[in-house]
C-alpha cells in the first residue's frame, strides 16, 4: 500500500534529536510493515519558525518512508494572518507538486491545515482515492479563542469563510479521527453526520524514555535547585501557553489553595507561547507554581 500523511507542526527526522510525535510513529509503523510512505510537510518547523530549506525538498529516511518538503512564506506568530496566508500557499503547492506523483492508496490529512485537507480531498475525489482527516487543533475555533471576550463576535464574522471550509472537508472526509472524544463530536458536528464505524478516537502518546538512574538523578536535582520538591504532589501540565488553554483557571486553582493554607499542592507547567510572559507576571507571589519552559 501507497500512503501519503499530510501535517504541518511536528519536529521531523531532519530536525536533530527530537522525539518522535503523532505522524512519525504512523509513517514509522506503516514502514516497518512494508507499506510506502510519504510524509508531506512544510519547509517551516512551526516551533521555532524557521525554514528548514530555503526550497521544496525531498528528503528519504529508508526505503519505504521519504518526505516531501514544501516550500511556503515564513511566519513569526502561531495566531496570526501571515500563518494563514501561509497555509494558502501550501494548498496551491501541494495541488501542484501531488500530480507529479505516484498515485496513492490512502490519504490521511490532519486538522490544520485546513487548506492542506481540502487539497487532499479534492485529489483524493478525483481519483477515488479515500482520505481520513485527523483532528488535531479546532480550526479555526482556536482563533477565535485567542482574541478578546469583546471582539470574538466580529472575530467569527472574519473567521466564517474557514469555518465554512471546516464544514466543507468534514463532510467531504472517507473518515474521521481525533485526539479526543470531544474532538471528534466537534468535527462530526461540522460534517452533519452521525459517528460510522470508520470513525475513530486515537489519543496522543509517546514512548516512555528509559533513563539511567544516574541521569534521573541529575533532572530531580536540577528541578530541586528551581524550587520543586519531589515528595510533594505535582499538577502538572505540557503543552502550549497559548490562550486556547485555559491556565487562568489553573492559576486561580493554585491561588485558592496557597490561601487555605495548602501550598503542599505544587503546580509545574513546561512549554512556552505567547501566554508565558502574562503567567510570569502574575504567579510571581506563588510558592508553588513553577514556569520551567520549553522541555524536551
Amino acid at each position: 500500500m501507497r500512503a501519503w500523511l499530510l501535517h504541518i507542526g511536528e519536529d521531523l527526522p531532519v530536525d536533530g534529536a527530537t522525539r518522535m510525535f503523532r505522524y512519525g510513529y504512523l509513517a514509522e509503523a506503516l514502514a516497518a510493515s512494508g507499506h510506502q510512505v510519504l510524509r508531506w510537510a512544510p519547509t517551516i518547523r512551526h516551533r521555532v519558525k524557521t525554514h528548514r530549506f530555503p526550497h521544496d525538498q525531498r528528503v528519504k529516511v529508508d526505503e519505504h518512508y521519504s518526505i516531501q518538503f514544501v516550500h511556503a512564506p515564513l511566519y513569526r506568530r502561531s495566531t496570526s494572518l501571515a500563518r494563514l496566508r501561509t497555509y494558502r500557499v501550501l494548498g496551491r503547492r501541494f495541488r501542484e507538486l501531488a500530480q507529479r506523483e505516484p498515485t496513492p492508496d490512502v490519504i490521511v490529512a490532519a486538522i490544520p491545515s485546513l487548506e492542506w485537507a481540502d487539497a487532499a480531498i479534492a485529489y483524493g475525489r478525483s481519483r477515488r482515492i479515500p482520505v481520513v482527516v485527523d483532528v488535531r487543533d479546532l480550526w479555526p475555533d482556536v482563533f477565535s479563542s485567542a482574541l478578546p471576550a469583546g471582539t470574538r463576535g466580529v472575530g467569527r464574522l472574519l473567521l466564517a469563510p474557514y469555518r465554512r471550509l471546516a464544514q466543507r472537508v468534514c463532510r467531504r472526509a472517507n473518515a474521521l479521527s481525533a485526539v479526543s472524544e470531544s474532538y471528534l463530536d466537534w468535527a462530526l458536528r461540522l460534517s452533519g453526520r452521525a459517528r460510522r464505524v470508520d470513525d475513530a478516537v486515537v489519543p496522543l502518546g509517546y514512548e516512555l524514555p528509559e533513563l539511567p538512574e544516574e541521569q534521573m538523578q541529575r533532572e530531580i536535582a536540577a528541578l530541586q535547585a528551581r524550587g520543586v520538591d519531589p515528595r510533594r504532589p505535582c499538577c502538572f501540565f505540557a503543552g502550549a501557553l497559548e490562550r486556547h488553554h485555559d491556565l487562568d483557571c489553573v492559576v486561580d486553582a493554585a491561588r485558592r489553595l496557597q490561601s487555605v493554607g495548602r501550598g503542599d499542592v505544587q503546580f509545574l507547567i513546561c512549554g512556552g507561547g505567547s501566554r508565558l510572559e502574562d503567567l510570569q507576571r502574575r504567579t510571581r507571589d506563588l510558592r508553588q507554581f513553577h514556569l520551567l519552559g520549553w522541555v524536551d
